[in-house]
């Protein structure tokens, strides 16, 4: 055997990277990794195997060729441990194949196993038994006994694996990087027991208050009680967003947790919930990641780093980001699993998981709740029953609040009426009766024709038909003129009713889902400052439209609710049977998702589960901002940046079009692909008001982002 072997080019220190070394360091790093799930032998003999392959001479030269700027032929390695360990590893041996391309199917792995280059075999086990590697097979724990628990096993495993290799690959290549240099978790509780303790003495007395009060010391107080999982019921206002970190932060430290991971489906909320906890612990002590984010390139990279990995104690999140990285088949999403493991997720607004993928969304919750110590804190003012659903752990969750129908009875400030059926011409005059109200619909055409109806020159809108910039200058234009006392009609979409902090008098709302209309319902009177209960309208539009599917199914159920309980439609026994009904009538595993994942096929599983549709393309407004816009543009083009930072910076500025709609725009002109960049800019007409018109794109698979 050739003693001079190597995994990397030379790095920063001009040294070579000795492949006995890398594979030893890695081995040890993805055991520490593994240890949270009772897996350091899988994660030990992943380690070993995983660059076993780089013995291969012609990968050596290909090497060698790299470092004097020479062209040589690639010689795939990977296949060169996952066979000479087959053996011991079995299924696990897929986390070496894949631990650069990606995790791919039991079934493809037989065959290229079949068909695998017998040099490079050849040379992974001469270098095994060279370097005294003498591999037994790996205890693996109880929990992975079925096909589903031993499909988690090897994702975790193979995240592991990707995160050792990855942090010592970079370790060699740029020397002492700074990475996790956060406050432990019990610093983050005590600073977030004194920002609440502080705020909630100087609040001033009020039903809302007190409330608000009770719901912190019941969070404190279930803070100590065993993992598992867990709901936080309390209606809109009632200070959800930081009691339920308090508790998230407070399980975290009784049981000597790694981090808090809060998911989120809407970005509107996530800035809103980052800025809370900005205020209270700082920006360098958060990580906020999800795709609307520009990621500033400090001098270290602190954040851009932490968000490949989720090393921080503290991360915001989108829902997406969290489920579809789970149920993932590509390295860098799955790198950061094992990090999700003994932490606290919280799911705010979880009525918005989306019903048909919901059989395998509560089942990987079940998972890592059983097998790989989180706690799960199911967070929102309209909480769904999956007694039918999920496993009981889930469906049985401690309840925070003892007794949730109190506080509702307490912050009632809204009261339901029914209205009939309207057209966008009456929904207009009746909006034109307030000096202050809300309207939300379900479709952006329906929101377009009542905006117009309207006639107000002073009247807002707001869809996915805006760029995400343009719908925060507009929410900040709402805030003001409501502080203000000025006259502030809003039309809108699906994309105001969670998580925005607005406060009407009055709203409107077609009909569509319950847990939507009490959504819309909490946007009213919500700090209880009217003498009188704000009115929550809602009305059939005439010649409305609604999402096909679950959505529309939803609505149905709606109206027989309408009909028995229009007086307590956000109760949550309400909720309760509305859900349980809602389930019941959708199949909650439609795309047989739980059947790839048994069969081990990885690549089926992450084409299946998708919470949005991915038949939709960005589309950058040139126009909205031109000089900003054309600056990042120009230095891609130049090679000052790469596309993808490119594209984290333009993401304020884009729309989401459907792949129809973008061919279309193209051939009339409306867009036009950018070449170097591969993005593609709308360049035609963006109403000031609604942005881009005309665009049939279903708004509540929007709101997931």
């Amino acid at each position: 055997m050739n003693k001079n072997l190597y995994a990397h080019t030379p790095g920063n220190s001009g040294s070579w990277h000795d492949l006995e070394q890398h594979c030893r360091a890695v081995s040890e790093m993805a055991a520490e990794f593994a240890a949270k799930f009772d897996a350091s032998e899988v994660g030990r003999l992943l380690g070993l195997a995983h660059d076993l392959g780089k013995a291969d001479q012609r990968f050596q030269n290909y090497l060698k060729a790299a470092s004097e700027n020479r062209q040589a032929e690639r010689c795939p390695h990977a296949i060169g441990g996952s066979c000479v360990m087959a053996k011991e590893l079995g299924p696990l041996a897929l986390a070496v194949i894949g631990h650069h391309t990606g995790l791919i199917a039991i079934d493809e792995f037989s065959v290229r196993a079949a068909s695998a280059d017998s040099q490079t075999v050849k040379a992974a086990q001469d270098f095994a038994a060279a370097i005294g590697i003498h591999p037994k097979r790996p205890t693996l724990p109880t929990s992975a006994n079925n096909p589903l628990d031993a499909e988690m096993l090897i994702r975790m495993s193979f995240s592991a694996l990707v995160d050792a290799d990855y942090l010592d690959t970079e370790h060699h290549m740029r020397g002492n990087v700074t990475r996790g240099k956060y406050p432990p978790v019990k610093d983050y509780a005590g600073q977030l027991r004194e920002y609440v303790d502080q705020k909630t003495e100087s609040a001033k007395l009020s039903t809302v208050n007190e409330v608000r009060r009770g719901v912190l010391e019941a969070c404190r107080g279930a803070a100590g009680k065993p993992q598992g999982a867990f709901r936080l019921t309390v209606p809109t206002g009632g200070g959800k967003t930081l009691s339920g970190l308090t508790f998230a932060l407070e399980h975290a430290q009784v049981h000597n947790l790694d981090r808090v991971i809060v998911a989120i489906p809407f970005t509107s909320i996530i800035e809103q919930t980052a800025d809370q906890y900005t205020t209270v612990f700082g920006s360098e002590n958060i990580l906020e990641h999800h795709s609307a984010l520009d990621f500033e390139e400090d001098d270290d990279c602190t954040r851009q780093l932490s968000a490949e990995n989720w090393d921080c104690p503290l991360i915001v999140t989108t829902t997406v980001q969290l489920f579809e990285s789970l149920l993932s088949k590509r390295p860098s999403h799955c790198r950061k699993l094992h990090n999700i493991a003994r932490s606290v997720l919280v799911l705010d607004e979880v009525q918005m998981l989306p019903p048909h993928l919901l059989e395998t969304t509560l089942d990987v919750l079940r998972q890592l709740i059983e097998c790989y110590g989180v706690t799960v804190l199911f967070s929102t003012a309209t909480q769904p029953d999956w007694s039918d659903v999920g496993a009981p752990l889930i469906s049985e969750a401690v309840e925070i609040i003892a007794e949730p129908k109190k506080l509702f009875d307490q912050l009632r400030r809204v009261q339901y009426s029914f209205d009939g059926t309207l057209t966008p011409e009456q929904v207009a005059t009746a909006l034109l009766e307030h000096t202050q109200a809300l309207a939300v619909f379900n479709t952006k055409k329906d929101a377009a024709l009542v905006y117009d109806a309207l006639e107000d020159s002073d009247a807002l809108y707001l869809s996915t038909s805006l760029c995400g910039a343009h719908r925060r200058k507009v929410l900040e234009a709402v805030k003001a003129r409501m502080s203000e006392g000025k006259p502030c009609r809003l039309v809108s979409t699906q994309v105001v009713e969670a998580g925005v902090d607005l406060d009407f008098p009055v709203v409107f709302r077609a009909m569509g889902p319950l847990s939507s209309i009490v959504q819309v319902a909490g946007r009213c009177n919500r700090e209880g400052n009217q003498s009188e209960p704000g009115i929550c309208h809602i009305f059939e539009l005439t010649g409305g439209g609604s999402p096909k599917g679950a959505y529309r199914t939803a609505i149905d159920l709606t109206r027989s609710r309408i009909d028995r309980d229009i007086k307590r439609l956000d109760m949550p026994d309400v909720q309760s049977a509305y859900f349980h009904d809602l389930y019941r009538s959708t199949a909650t595993d439609a795309k047989n998702i739980q059947q790839s994942r048994e069969r081990l096929n990885y690549p089926k599983t992450a084409e299946l589960y998708r919470l949005i549709d991915k038949n939709t393309t960005a589309a950058i407004v040139l126009s909205y901002a031109p000089k900003k816009i054309e600056q990042v543009l120009a230095a891609v083009h130049h090679g000052n940046i790469s596309p993808r930072y490119a594209a984290r910076k333009l993401s304020p500025y884009q729309v989401n079009l459907f792949e129809h709609q973008l061919r279309k725009a193209v051939q009339s002109g409306d867009a036009r692909l950018d070449e170097p960049t591969g993005f593609y800019l709308w360049i035609g007409l963006y109403d000031k008001n609604l942005g881009i018109s005309g665009s049939q794109i279903a708004d509540p698979s929007d709101l997931i982002i």
